[in-house]
């Protein structure tokens, strides 16, 4: 097996060593619209969702004065083609979406882009937006309940 060597780290080192923990608007505009690239491909024309978003699992490429980002660790991709369900709770729990957490667990491709959205909030707010302060229990509620929490600073 031969794989490419990406020596740029992930995403979440590369905010975390940015100014604030961070990135600016341009940045965020850059990186998103290769990640939703990434995302629509494998729905679209693989029948995949990955389950699994989040910033330690896009590496970041130096090229040609600009930044690439590599989606990478399906392993809990799965088969779902449009109009189909999954039903098992799988994925970093931060960034599942709010019907991969309640009792029937019924969740399609859409679960891929809560998941985006929950990195773009941290890429530009440098934190996550639902609380763990409360511990697991706590964070699963506010994220059914979309408690989402914002500075005013």
């Amino acid at each position: 097996m031969v794989l490419d060597l990406i020596e740029g780290g992930d995403l979440y080192d590369y905010i975390m060593n940015s100014p604030s923990h961070r990135l600016n608007e341009t940045q965020c505009a850059e990186l998103f619209l290769q990640m939703i690239s990434a995302i629509q491909h494998l729905h679209d024309e693989m029948d995949l969702v990955h389950r699994d978003i989040k910033p330690e699992n896009f590496l970041m490429k130096h090229e040609n004065q600009s930044l690439k980002i590599i989606l990478i660790d399906f392993g809990f991709a799965a088969t779902c083609r449009e109009g189909e369900y999954l039903s098992d709770k799988v994925g970093s729990l931060q960034y599942m979406a709010p019907e991969q957490l309640e009792e029937n667990c019924q969740h399609d491709r859409r679960v891929d882009y809560w998941a985006l959205g929950v990195v773009l909030f941290n890429m530009l707010c440098g934190r996550q937006p639902f609380s763990r302060k409360n511990g697991d229990d706590a964070l699963v509620q506010n994220i059914i309940k979309a408690q989402i929490i914002f500075d005013h600073a």
